[in-house]
């Protein structure tokens, strides 16, 4: 793994952090232009970085397979059980999640990471880009 995306993914866990421990309670209930409140925002966080650690586990063991799904209806079904949950815990999952996700794909031997990148629908390695996206709604 290239070391830009190494540091970028450390950077965007950094900014994760630095913003939980900012964060009252009340403003993780606050709700966000999507309609989401800051603890969903996490929440889907971590389930995003704990789904892409899962499915790379499996492609290691197992091999690479199509990886075809549409992410607006996995947003949609999990929405209310992320709204279930204590917001506390979801910042703490997604700190998690993240941390694990970002130690795994530092591991990654050149040679899967180009397999990766190879398969179709490639899912994106660098997940800064996904958690600064969420977080720049945030700040």
């Amino acid at each position: 793994m290239n070391s830009e995306t190494i540091n970028r993914s450390k950077a965007s866990l950094e900014v994760m952090k630095k913003l939980a421990e900012q964060l009252s309670s009340s403003e993780l209930n606050h709700r966000l232009p999507n309609g989401w409140t800051v603890a969903v925002m996490f929440a889907h966080l971590a389930f995003w970085d704990k789904q892409r650690l899962e499915l790379l586990l499996a492609w290691e063991k197992n091999g690479i397979v199509a990886n075809d799904y549409n992410y607006n209806i996995f947003n949609a079904a999990l929405l209310p059980f992320w709204e279930a949950l204590e917001p506390r815990a979801c910042v703490q999952m997604a700190l998690e999640n993240a941390e694990a996700v970002d130690v795994f794909i530092e591991s990654l031997s050149d040679d899967f990471v180009t397999r990766i990148q190879a398969a179709p629908n490639a899912p994106d390695l660098d997940r800064a880009n996904h958690r600064l996206h969420h977080l720049k709604q945030v700040r």
